[in-house]
């Protein structure tokens, strides 16, 4: 267990890069959503989908999130 953390300028959208902050300090994954809907908008809305997997839906194809849990 730990906190979910995705650095600065990590995100992807369909490939190209999405000019995200950083973001530290959920150690749930609904605490990770609430800062992904306040950080990406832009994205789409996100909600968690399980246990283990979180999804947005927007305008994009595919999302890269390289968290560290």
């Amino acid at each position: 267990a730990g906190d979910y953390e995705i650095p600065a300028f990590s995100v992807l959208c369909d490939g190209g890069p999405v000019a995200n902050g950083s973001i530290t300090g959920s150690t749930t994954l609904a605490q990770l959503v609430v800062q992904l809907n306040a950080q990406l908008p832009e994205l789409g809305v996100w909600t968690v989908l399980n246990a283990t997997q979180i999804q947005v839906s927007g305008p994009c194809l595919s999302v890269s999130l390289p968290f560290q849990a």
